[in-house]
């Protein structure tokens, strides 16, 4: 078994144990013990793409898309983070990506929603991605997009619009399932 899957069945049988002591099932959580070891997983070393596959994979992008790639590569973005990423959110004199929000899809619906773990960072942005970004931003200028924030199914939803840099054809915001199964997958 994978360190990562024993770690994760770990987590849940130490819930369930914590459960049971709370329902007075048992007395003690034997997981909590300081004799019990929880599993560990190594870390992975990251090995980011070479220049070359990151030229390739542009290439195998149609012409609106083709910055994708660098983006990800070149700032370490998470999909979602991307296709939230609005002209002010890049700032080209500073040489930063400031990351504020990120387009999910929960069922049947994009929404806008802070980053993962509600974290905002900033991301250093080098001098060939902001080239690259420039000249994105030149060919497929931004289109404003509103879409609601975080929770669609609350009563009187609210929404939130942003100018995305990144769009389809028919001016709407990305998606995952549509990038994925139609952009990234090109041969």
């Amino acid at each position: 078994m994978a360190p990562s899957s024993a770690r994760q069945i770990f987590v849940h049988f130490s819930a369930i144990l914590r459960a049971a002591v709370e329902d007075d099932l048992i007395v003690k959580n034997p997981c909590q013990s300081s004799a019990m070891s929880r599993p560990t997983v190594p870390r992975r070393r990251v090995v980011p793409w070479s220049r070359d596959q990151v030229v390739a994979v542009m290439a195998a992008h149609p012409d609106r898309y083709r910055a994708l790639p660098p983006v990800a590569a070149g700032a370490g973005l998470r999909q979602g983070e991307i296709f939230g990423l609005t002209v002010e959110d890049i700032d080209f004199l500073r040489r930063t990506i400031h990351v504020v929000r990120q387009v999910k899809y929960v069922p049947n619906q994009l929404i806008f929603a802070p980053p993962k773990y509600s974290s905002t960072p900033d991301v250093p942005l080098s001098d060939a991605l902001a080239m690259v970004l420039a000249e994105h931003i030149r060919v497929c200028p931004p289109i404003e997009v509103t879409l609601p924030w975080k929770d669609p199914d609350a009563p009187k939803a609210p929404t939130a619009s942003a100018t995305l840099v990144f769009t389809s054809r028919e001016r709407k915001p990305l998606n995952k399932n549509y990038v994925n199964a139609f952009i990234g997958r090109r041969r």
